[in-house]
């Protein structure tokens, strides 16, 4: 027999036990006094059957004699009396047995009634034992559930520690790569502004050098136009770039006003605050509020202009 059927073989011996404990305690003593009651009239029935059997002897015995009569008539008095004493014994002993008997039927409704609630509370404890054992699962469910909640909100603080550490580091280096930048775009500005006033200055000393060459040119060709007597003499007179271009000099480039715009683009994503033509080629730079310096090449857009 294993160790569970033990268990509850003996819990079901000590229940019974309980049981006829609780139920007959109360009326032990009742019983008892019914018990005592009953033989109490047999034993009171008996003393009265021989007493009516030595009634009747001592009457069998007065008709035989009456010498005896006076004696016999007080033996049959005391009989008599203690007859009566017996018959009024016997019927209290019936009322009181009526009474313990209707005692006895009050208390076992009595003990129904409570049977009846016992069972009553034994099916409420068995539901509550299972609602219970329902509520410590649920709890135990809960507690699971609020370990894991625990440990995933531990491992979420330590990814936002660790997250919180690479953006601190990550804006060092975006605040350092900025600093560097601005550092290099300065220097960018500083050598495009170095660079733009070289080209100004090659620009103005190329246009210094022409104009000179083309002086020397003019005075040259004046003084050659002299010298020549057979020279011929120009009817039609011309620009100064077609007189040059007949004597085979170089043409001479001139400032003038434009009178109209003859295109017009966007350079820069702003405005353009500085322009630079370059006088060799039909190049222009340009200079803008997004800190950038742009050549745009004005042949081919003319060309496509035109």
């Amino acid at each position: 027999m294993t160790a569970p059927d033990k268990k509850w073989r003996t819990l079901i011996v000590e229940r019974l036990r309980d049981r006829n404990r609780s139920e007959s305690s109360n009326y032990n003593e009742l019983i008892q006094c019914n018990n005592r009651l009953f033989d109490t009239n047999i034993q009171l029935s008996a003393e009265n059957l021989r007493l009516v059997v030595e009634n009747e002897k001592i009457r069998s015995s007065s008709s035989k004699g009456s010498g005896d009569s006076s004696l016999d008539n007080a033996k049959i008095q005391n009989l008599e009396k203690k007859l009566l004493i017996q018959q009024e014994e016997l019927t209290e002993l019936h009322k009181r047995k009526g009474e313990h008997s209707q005692q006895i039927i009050d208390l076992n409704k009595r003990v129904q009634e409570l049977l009846k609630v016992i069972v009553d509370k034994d099916s409420s404890l068995a539901e509550q034992k299972i609602l219970n054992n329902k509520l410590k699962a649920e709890v135990q469910m809960l507690t699971t559930s609020i370990q894991e909640l625990k440990n995933l909100n531990t491992c979420l603080r330590d990814e936002h520690t660790a997250l919180q550490l690479a953006f601190v580091a990550n804006e060092d280096k975006l605040r350092k790569a900025q600093d560097d930048n601005r550092v290099l775009v300065e220097k960018i500005g500083q050598i495009q502004k170095q660079m733009a006033e070289k080209m100004n200055d090659e620009n103005e000393s190329f246009i210094r050098r022409m104009s000179e060459r083309m002086r020397r040119e003019l005075e040259d060709a004046a003084r050659d136009g002299s010298r020549r007597s057979n020279s011929p003499v120009i009817q039609d007179r011309g620009s100064i770039g077609e007189i040059l271009s007949h004597r085979g000099l170089d043409p001479v480039y001139l400032d003038v006003l434009p009178s109209g715009v003859q295109m017009k683009f966007d350079c820069h994503d702003g405005e353009v605050n500085a322009v630079r033509w370059n006088p060799i080629e039909q190049i222009v730079a340009t200079g803008g509020a997004d800190r950038k310096v742009k050549l745009w090449d004005v042949s081919k857009v003319i060309n496509d202009f035109g």
